[in-house]
Parts: structure tokens; C-alpha cells; sequence
């Protein structure tokens, strides 16, 4: 190497400058298509790290598109055209579950069309990485997903600036001049709410999460009005608030089973817990039991806005009402594709209807 992935790229992290390298030397035609890539062993060698953050990076390139793995065989550079595009999904932070959930959506409305999928996580409202990308001409369009503050000040901006077709999915409609996909959390809590109030309970806990860009401020507030609207008695739900740190995002469920537990122990005349997203939930669901409930049994668990492998292997499975992320992503990626082939309506919303999963930790009462 004439040099090296340090020097190229300062202080990012290795496996992000290990992917920047490969990536340009495709891009670049220093790698062309149907060339196979040097041997795992033999990347970690030149790129003086591990074998795990190689193989890391390679699988990221591979889901990308930008590289085949062939069983047996090794890692090739993927048959496309020098003059294939990519799709930028922008995420507020790459957690794996939703990632996989988002891109399944994505890829299933960009079969066959020849476009790329490029992936990038926009944490830090101060990095400039993402917005300094879109003025790559390989880029044909950007779906950001869940827009942070950051994002709508600086990525919008940017994709504005390149004159790239931009579709949002967002909890709300925040952005002006973009086409919107909605995932609606008032209307999924309220229906969540409303299906406990049918078969007999008559007090819950509603566990919110605060300091979460991904949840509208003060949300148990619009849920509550929407609740009493319909009729429903809302001084009989308890929001019980979870403080989390964007550092450890990933615990914020033990917080929640904390605050679940201590609210079922103080009000023993809860019969249902309600969570808002997969962490909540699964803290709710934790902290019900370990106040001493059984689930469906003495305490009813609900999520609400986002599902998870946890909830669906919790004994007993959790049942939630939730926009699919699948379809909300496949309907944001067609609308994607019609401005990027010249669609020219005024930008609009698409609100999609939530559903309701039912599984085992519901009972009547």
C-alpha cells in the first residue's frame, strides 16, 4: 500500500476507513468488477488490524452491494455498471436491529433496479461526514431515517444544496419541502391504549422514554389528549418517564424495569404496563416480573412503536401495535425512486396505518 488507511483518513474509527479504502478503490476502477479481493488474512495484514474488523467491514461491503461473498470461493467485487448509483440512508446511530429491519424494506423496492445501497450513521449532529458525501456524483438520492435535529440542520441542508431528490420517514411533520413518510405515534399509542380500556383494564402504566430524538417531547401528553378524546378515562394511566444518555442508549431498558417496578409496587391496582419502543418495553415487561406479576396472568405487557428479537423471545412473547418498519422503509424507497425518475408533484406525506401483533402477554381482566 502506498498508504495507509491512517494517513488517508485521520482518526476515524478503523473498520469505517477500512470500508472508505475498498470502496474508492471500486470506485475508482483500481478494483473492477468480478475481481476477487485479497484474502481476509491478507487485508488484516496490510491494514495492520484484526481479522474480526476486516471481515466486519468486508460483510458491511457485501451488504452494501459493493461486493459477493461465493461460499467456498472467496469475496469478488460485484458485477455492476461503472455508472451504477447508490441510494445514502442516513441513520440517526447504526443499531442492528432496526438497520436490518430498515434495509429489508429498502432492498425489496430497489430489486432489480440496479441501484446501490450506501449506509451511513449520523450520531454526532456535529459530523460533517455525511453532508460532505452527497457531493459525490454517485449519489442518485437520500433516505433519511428518523431525523435528529442535526440531521434536518445540517443532511437536509446539504442534499438541498446537490439538488438530490430526498424522501424523510419521520414520527412527525417537521420538514418543510420533502416528501414525508409518517410512522404516527400518537394514533399507534392511542389504538394500543384503547384495545387495554376493551377487555377490562382499568389503570396501566405508560412508560416514556425522554432525551430520545427518535420520540416526540412530551409524547404521553398527545397521547393522553388523544386518549380523552375518544372518551377514554386518561387520569387512570401513569406516565412513568426513563432519563436515557446517548451513550449507553443500549441499558436504557434497565432504567425502565427500575421505574416499572417501582410504579406496579406503588400502585398495586395496575393491571397493564405499556412501553414505548422496544427498550421501554422490554424494561416494562422485566420490571412487572420482578414485582412480583405474572404475565398475562396478574399484569398485561403492550409495546408500542418498534419491535425487537427481545419482545419476540421474552416468555411470554410481547404483543405490540407498531408501524412496520419493513413497509414504512419499501413505501419511502418507491417514493424515492419516482423523484429520482423525474416525478414532480409537490412534495407530500404518506401516513401508513399501524398493526397490531398479537402474541401471549395480553389478558383480559
Amino acid at each position: 500500500m502506498t498508504e495507509g488507511p491512517a494517513e488517508q483518513f485521520g482518526e476515524r474509527p478503523l473498520v469505517r476507513r477500512i470500508q472508505d479504502v475498498l470502496r474508492d478503490r471500486i470506485r475508482g476502477g483500481e478494483l473492477s468488477p468480478g475481481q476477487k479481493l485479497a484474502s481476509m488474512r491478507r487485508l488484516a495484514d496490510d491494514f495492520d488490524c484484526s481479522l474480526g474488523i476486516v471481515k466486519q467491514a468486508v460483510n458491511t461491503l457485501v451488504a452494501q452491494g459493493f461486493l459477493r461473498s461465493s461460499p467456498r470461493r472467496g469475496v469478488y467485487v460485484a458485477d455492476t455498471s461503472p455508472a451504477a448509483r447508490e441510494i445514502l440512508i442516513v441513520l440517526p446511530h447504526l443499531e442492528v436491529e432496526r438497520l436490518h429491519l430498515a434495509l429489508t424494506g429498502v432492498r425489496r423496492a430497489l430489486r432489480h433496479t440496479g441501484y446501490r445501497i450506501s449506509i451511513h450513521a449520523q450520531a454526532d449532529p456535529e459530523d460533517k461526514e455525511v453532508p460532505a458525501y452527497l457531493t459525490s456524483s454517485q449519489i442518485a438520492g437520500v433516505l433519511i431515517m428518523l431525523p435528529s435535529r442535526g440531521d434536518r440542520e445540517s443532511v437536509l441542508t446539504a442534499a438541498s444544496g446537490a439538488a438530490l431528490p430526498t424522501v424523510v420517514v419521520d414520527i412527525a411533520a417537521r420538514i418543510k419541502g420533502v416528501d414525508t413518510v409518517l410512522i404516527d405515534p400518537i394514533e399507534t399509542s392511542r389504538l394500543g391504549i384503547q384495545h387495554l380500556f376493551a377487555i377490562g383494564h382499568k389503570k396501566m402504566g405508560l412508560v416514556v422514554p425522554i432525551e430520545d430524538e427518535r420520540t416526540i417531547s412530551g409524547i404521553e401528553n398527545d397521547v393522553l389528549d388523544s386518549v380523552r378524546r375518544q372518551g377514554m378515562p386518561a387520569d387512570r394511566i401513569i406516565a412513568v418517564h426513563v432519563e436515557r444518555a446517548r451513550e449507553d442508549y443500549e441499558q436504557a431498558w434497565s432504567r425502565a424495569r427500575d421505574n416499572t417496578e417501582r410504579l406496579i409496587r406503588e400502585h398495586g391496582d395496575v393491571t397493564a404496563v405499556i412501553g414505548i419502543g422496544p427498550q421501554m418495553t422490554l424494561g416494562a415487561a422485566l420490571g412487572a416480573q420482578a414485582a412480583g406479576r405474572v404475565i398475562p396472568d396478574t399484569c398485561s405487557v403492550l409495546g408500542l412503536l418498534g419491535d425487537s428479537s427481545a419482545l419476540q423471545s421474552f416468555r411470554p412473547p410481547i404483543t405490540i401495535f407498531d408501524n412496520p418498519l419493513v413497509d414504512t422503509c419499501e413505501h419511502a424507497t418507491i417514493r424515492l425512486l419516482g423523484r429520482i425518475d423525474g416525478y414532480d408533484a409537490a412534495p407530500g406525506q404518506i401516513k401508513l396505518s399501524a398493526k397490531f401483533i398479537e402474541r401471549e402477554s395480553i389478558g383480559p381482566v
